[in-house]
């Protein structure tokens, strides 16, 4: 590969490990609210006991409300294994602690191969990230959001726009 394609390929990786890196926080924070706030409601209904006994509760409404904040709590105890939500925190870790690595490693080579022509051992490093990155990849889910992708993407093109990484004259 001559080196204009080398760089071409090095900078859009650049740019798609930062794009991957910004969509696994984003994903990571969210499955991680969604487990919380389960864990939340599931120990207030495991409380129960105690809490039901307030006064506030005695009423008539809430006898009511109390039983609704019981039995969606039951609920939620019985559909967060399904759901998975552990293992999709721990998925998520690791693909943002993958890609941030990456990503981390990419802007170092960019830095080191701006204005200066690509070293072999560049070459060799491009490679391995690259070798890694398909690895990370193959675990990624087959669904992507792909509204959530296209709100990062302008933000990655408003961080590192194209025009802004050096190529050598032809």
């Amino acid at each position: 590969m001559n080196e204009i394609a080398m760089r071409k390929h090095i900078y859009n990786q650049y740019r798609t490990t930062l794009l991957n890196h910004k969509y696994h926080s984003r994903l990571l924070k969210i499955k991680k609210q969604q487990n919380s706030v389960m864990e939340i409601v599931i120990a207030i209904g495991i409380a129960g006991s105690g809490i039901s006994g307030w006064q506030l509760w005695q009423t008539t409404y809430g006898l009511e409300i109390w039983g609704v904040i019981a039995g969606f709590s039951a609920l939620l105890a019985i559909i967060k294994p399904l759901l998975k939500l552990a293992d999709k925190v721990e998925l998520y870790s690791k693909l943002f602690t993958g890609h941030t690595k990456m990503y981390n490693e990419l802007k170092a080579l960019v830095m080191a191969i701006d204005n200066a022509p690509l070293a072999d051992q560049q070459y060799e490093l491009f490679n391995d990230i690259f070798r890694r990155y398909g690895e990370l990849t193959a675990l990624e889910e087959p669904v992507s959001n792909r509204k959530l992708i296209k709100k990062l993407q302008k933000e990655v093109n408003n961080e590192i726009p194209s025009q802004s990484l050096w190529m050598p004259e032809a």
